[in-house]
């Protein structure tokens, strides 16, 4: 419970996401799917990141509080903005 972990997944879309910047803004929720297959929900006491819907990859810092993973930073990767063909042509 007192390490800190790096956890790499996806965003399991199925399920709830919570984020209502009118009653707090700092407070974000989401279920992670680990690249074991395990499933967390994930607490994030910060405003939703940009982009969030759009990651293909997640990437999540912080403890373990129960069953839950409270995250101090959360990373993302997006799909690259560029196709194989204009990679190709530079």
């Amino acid at each position: 419970p007192d390490r800190e972990y790096h956890v790499v997944g996806t965003l399991n879309r199925e399920k709830e996401r919570y984020y209502d910047p009118q009653k707090d803004a700092n407070y974000f929720t989401f279920y992670l799917i680990d690249q074991k297959g395990d499933e967390r929900k994930v607490i994030y006491y910060a405003p939703e990141p940009q982009d969030f819907d759009k990651s293909e990859q997640i990437v999540i810092v912080g403890k373990m509080k129960g069953e839950e993973f409270v995250a101090k930073q959360i990373l993302l990767k997006c799909p690259s903005k560029y196709t194989d063909t204009e990679l190709k042509a530079q």
